[in-house]
């Protein structure tokens, strides 16, 4: 659970590490500290700032700081740059938001 991952993680059903940089494709995904790179799960689970794309099925969630651009039917995150698309977005109902967020 401390170790970082650079490359590719594959997590089968659950997998959580301290950084991550690179592919991260499971079930469940989480990620204690800072992610970089591309998510796709089922839930994926940022605690602290992610760069890139996470692309979930049903829960996109970052604690910090997100920049690039999250897909899911509920998306969440502390501050955004960038795009959320799903059923649930930052709060609103059936919608996308875009840009800068605070």
């Amino acid at each position: 659970r401390t170790r970082p991952i650079h490359g590719l993680r594959l997590a089968l059903p659950y997998g959580r590490n301290w950084d991550m940089k690179g592919v991260d494709i499971g079930i469940v995904n989480r990620t204690d500290h800072d992610f970089a790179g591309a998510q796709f799960a089922f839930v994926g689970l940022v605690d602290g700032q992610m760069q890139g794309l996470q692309y979930n099925w049903l829960l996109s969630s970052v604690g910090g700081e997100a920049q690039g651009a999250q897909f899911g039917v509920v998306n969440t995150t502390g501050s955004l740059e960038g795009a959320q698309f799903g059923a649930a977005v930052a709060g609103f109902l059936l919608g996308s938001s875009l840009g800068r967020k605070k």
